[in-house]
């Protein structure tokens, strides 16, 4: 059975399925929707709904899911339907209202593609009057599919102030890029403007006037600005906040003011002291205070006692505080690129500490303590100056990954071989002449560099855990 639209568009009923032919090309195989009316159901509430797409959303469509035969429609009597509604699209000049979103939208975009001159009259009008009409699920359609690439940056500007947002609860920065709420927002209702959850500003940015009515912003990011305003010291819901890359000599007071503060990126900027007051941000979990010009860290850290993710990397300090060891649920900590000098004894209270970085600063012992972290699973002591290492780091039985390259190591503690977990071992361009037996028991190792060390020779049981374990890589 066969129906022809239009020139271009062709239903064909084939083993009891509808087909929609473009151009002679199967495009999509239809589906159909059922509505359950029941009689308790008001006329008023069937004349709000607007389209296709609101009925499929509000109404009871559980027939769609029921027996066949107990709705006793044949794929005859579909196939009719189907023709009746593609009939019906065509001549009202492609009315997206009447065919759900997934046919009408696709179906348009591809007559437009083959040159239909009725089509691509319609096609952009079309997508303006849906999207303007605030119906989520019909932006979020269009957003996702890319149908707002056809439009300038004028038009768009101009779609989204005629947009009417407010209707619904919704956050318009799920569906509109960024750039664009930036020029919008000192426009937009209150309504409008206290559901939005997250704005980024960058660069030459126009800082808005109203950005002290988000009230429910959650999510700020303000990166390469000239200046950055007090007055958001007024959005005291704000609970991740970046301010990278801004050239900040200090930091800024209002920070100290958002206590429901969760992650906190000051990176990439002049930072010379960071204030006692960063005790005040008690629910801090993320803080990046890397690439500044930190010469030392406030007793006060300590305080921050839900912290998991800690980066002090490229600055230069020299010492750290005690109060370090405070921090009982910090799983990530950097310190790569510092001028380090020793590592407090309290780490070894660190608990939860799975991955410590503390390569290239100048470092000569670590403290016997650090065999208490019995959750670290990556540790690297890389470009340092350490020359031998305690005999407690056998102790850390997780430890997958232990780098210790570039040092003046002359010898390896024979505790090493206690790490039955480790996976990588990095101990190229040391002062080693030997190593000790034990590197034989790491059965789970996958890789080994000895290289640019001074070995005399290679054990043999080196060679005996290659051909135990084929996926072991050695370097010498």
């Amino acid at each position: 059975m066969e129906y022809i639209i239009s020139p271009s568009i062709t239903l064909k009923l084939e083993n009891g399925k509808t087909n929609i032919y473009v151009n002679s090309q199967l495009f999509v195989q239809c589906h159909y929707l059922l509505l359950n009316l029941p009689l308790n159901d008001s006329l008023a509430k069937i004349n709000e709904i607007k389209s296709i797409d609101e009925a499929f959303e509000n109404l009871n469509s559980s027939m769609e899911r029921q027996s066949t035969k107990l709705c006793d429609i044949s794929p005859e009597q579909k196939f009719q339907a189907h023709c009746s509604n593609l009939q019906a699209w065509v001549e009202s000049g492609y009315n997206t209202e009447i065919l759900h979103r997934n046919i009408a939208f696709p179906l348009l975009r591809r007559l437009v593609e083959l040159g239909d001159k009725k089509a691509k009259l319609a096609f952009k009008e079309e997508i303006s009057r849906r999207f303007s009409s605030g119906y989520p699920p019909i932006i979020r359609f269009l957003t996702e599919g890319n149908y707002l690439d056809n439009f300038s940056d004028e038009e768009l500007m101009t779609l989204y102030s005629t947009t009417n947002f407010s209707i619904y609860d919704i956050d318009l920065t799920e569906y509109v890029d960024n750039k664009y709420i930036i020029r919008l927002i000192d426009s937009l209702e209150p309504q409008v403007l206290s559901k939005i959850k997250k704005l980024r500003l960058h660069n030459d940015d126009i800082m808005p006037k109203l950005i002290n009515e988000l009230c429910n912003l959650k999510e700020l990011t303000i990166s390469n600005a000239k200046t950055i305003p007090n007055t958001i010291g007024k959005l005291k819901q704000i609970q991740k906040l970046w301010l990278s890359h801004n050239q900040l000599v200090t930091v800024p007071q209002f920070i100290f003011q958002f206590y429901s503060l969760k992650d906190l990126f000051l990176d990439n900027n002049k930072l010379m002291v960071i204030p006692q007051a960063i005790m005040d941000l008690q629910r801090l979990e993320r803080l990046s205070l890397s690439h500044n010009k930190l010469t030392s860290i406030p007793k006060t850290f300590g305080k921050l006692l839900l912290i998991q993710e800690l980066d002090l990397s490229y600055n230069e300090l020299h010492l750290l505080p005690e109060s370090l060891g405070d921090l009982h649920s910090l799983f990530f900590l950097t310190l790569r690129n510092n001028n380090l000098l020793k590592i407090p004894n309290s780490f070894g209270k660190l608990k939860s500490l799975g991955i410590l970085f503390l390569s290239c600063n100048k470092l000569k012992t670590l403290p016997e303590s650090i065999a208490n972290l019995h959750s670290l699973r990556d540790l690297d002591l890389s470009n340092n100056e350490f020359s031998s290492l305690p005999e407690s780091i056998g102790d850390l039985h997780s430890l997958e990954v232990l780098s210790l390259s570039n040092n003046k190591l002359t010898s390896i503690p024979d505790s090493i071989g206690n790490l039955r977990s480790l996976k990588r071992l990095k101990i190229s361009n040391n002062k080693l002449t030997s190593i000790p037996d034990s590197i034989g028991n790491l059965k789970s190792l996958q890789e080994l560099d000895l290289s640019n060390n001074r070995l005399r020779n290679i054990p043999r049981y080196i060679e005996e855990m290659k051909f135990q374990n084929s996926k072991l890589e050695i370097h010498f």
